[in-house]
């Protein structure tokens, strides 16, 4: 049994998946990440070849402040 890890940054919770781009950004700022793309990265982890576990990964959008 092999065991992933994603390390979140800030997430937009819309209604809608992929929400608008105003969503997603402050100030002009791309600041949050759309659900879609948080769901991109878990099939990625899941459909590597057997014999190939991605341990971790931090998913975050590049401007968001911590």
């Amino acid at each position: 049994m092999h065991v992933g890890f994603i390390i979140l940054g800030s997430v937009a919770n819309e209604a809608e998946p992929t929400p608008d781009s105003a969503s997603l950004h402050t100030d002009k700022k791309r600041d949050r990440l759309s659900r879609d793309e948080v769901a991109d990265a878990v099939l990625f982890m899941l459909s590597r070849p057997a014999g190939v576990n991605v341990d971790e990964m931090v998913l975050a959008p590049l401007e968001q402040i911590f």
